[in-house]
């Protein structure tokens, strides 16, 4: 319905997203549409950490980066788009007020230091968003820099000084915790979380999968995986996308389809990476955090398939919680953005082996045919 009555293309430019379900407004369209009697008391949607802001100060506020996952925030005015507010018949007044990253937005009431122990009084800034506040964890804030995430899901960023959509709209755009930045990338559904499920799949008592996967040569025995456990976004934002191994036959082993899972989510990524690089040129090495990084075999996949060297940060699952307390410490004065580059330490660097690059290069192209010839099969 967004798209029917807002235009698709439109909310795509405008927003940096396509139209899906997975975000605010259709939610909040659907509360009034579905459960009115709870609409009607609604005072203000939030998001979950401007639900604390609101318990801790009594502000209705946001950030620029959550108000990017909404589809109703003009990315480059930084305001709630008033054409879509009309079409969707939305008034202004349920949501929050707009703010930096940055931005002191209250203070602790007594009421809030009771319950939490925290100084009455103390400044409270309303912070950013989990993906954006992982970029600044990454130390991902000058234009070009990139970093890829490798959680349950994952993602590729970049850092931009505009908002930079894509022509195919394969990618999308949030803003940045840094109030003069954005923040370019693609996600995919499914990465750490279609190695867990494999790992559990194809675990054999008295086998350490990860030591057999270690041993299995690339390329799987020919096995390819699509990793759409969960459906897909970018770039294919395709919900009805499912998880496919292609290419089986009676000799393949538990450890060659556990490799399969590795790389088919690392070649999912490099056609994230690849989609990113026609709009912003001149990535020459890729950040990695989450708990993927663990795995010395994952991230040498990932730098073969990428073509470029993999840094390992030392933060790790704490990124994101680094990337918050940055956005705190600008927000009262107590330091500046270069803090976040300063207190980032590499501490592996993962070069491409050539054989191995070109190998994986050649699949890439048969990884995106194999999902091209199955689109109709998964309607």
């Amino acid at each position: 319905r967004m798209a029917e009555l807002c235009g698709s293309s439109r909310i795509y430019r405008t927003v940096g997203h396509p139209a899906s379900p997975a975000y605010s407004a259709p939610k909040i369209l659907w509360v009034r549409d579905e459960q009115p009697e709870i609409y009607e008391q609604a005072v203000c949607f939030l998001q979950p950490k401007d639900y604390l802001v609101y318990r801790l100060t009594g502000s209705l506020v946001t950030d620029y980066s959550d108000a990017s996952g909404t589809l109703l925030f003009d990315l480059a005015a930084r305001t709630w788009d008033p054409v879509f507010l009309e079409a969707l018949a939305l008034p202004a007044e349920i949501l929050p007020a707009l703010h930096a990253s940055t931005d002191v937005v209250g203070e602790v009431t007594p009421e809030a230091a009771a319950a939490t122990g925290l100084a009455v009084g103390a400044p409270v800034v309303i912070g950013g968003g989990d993906g954006s506040c992982a970029g600044i964890g990454a130390g991902v804030i000058e234009p070009g820099d990139a970093y890829c995430n490798l959680g349950s899901s994952a993602w590729i960023s970049v850092a931009g000084d505009k908002p930079i959509p894509d022509p195919q709209e394969r990618t999308i755009t949030f803003h940045h915790v840094h109030p003069e930045r954005y923040a370019p990338m693609g996600t995919m559904l499914a990465a750490g979380g279609a190695r867990q499920w494999a790992w559990e799949l194809l675990a054999q008592e008295g086998v350490d999968l990860d030591v057999a996967v270690g041993e299995t040569e690339r390329g799987a025995g020919g096995l390819i995986f699509l990793p759409y456990l969960l459906g897909e976004r970018s770039p294919y934002w395709n919900p009805q996308a499912r998880g496919t191994f292609v290419g089986l036959n009676m000799s393949h082993t538990r450890p060659q389809m556990a490799r399969a899972a590795l790389e088919g989510v690392s070649l999912h990524l490099r056609l994230i990476l690849d989609a990113l690089s026609e709009q912003v040129p001149g990535i020459e090495a890729m950040r990695l955090i989450g708990g993927g990084t663990r795995s010395p075999l994952w991230r040498q996949i990932l730098a073969n398939c990428f073509k470029m060297p993999v840094h390992t940060l030392d933060l790790q699952a704490g990124a994101t919680s680094w990337g918050a307390a940055v956005a705190a410490g600008v927000g009262v004065g107590l330091y500046d953005w270069s803090i976040a580059g300063e207190r980032i330490q590499i501490i592996d660097v993962t070069e491409p082996n050539t054989d191995d690059m070109a190998f994986y290069d050649e699949l890439a192209g048969v990884f995106a045919d194999t999902y091209s010839a199955l689109e109709l099969i998964y309607e």
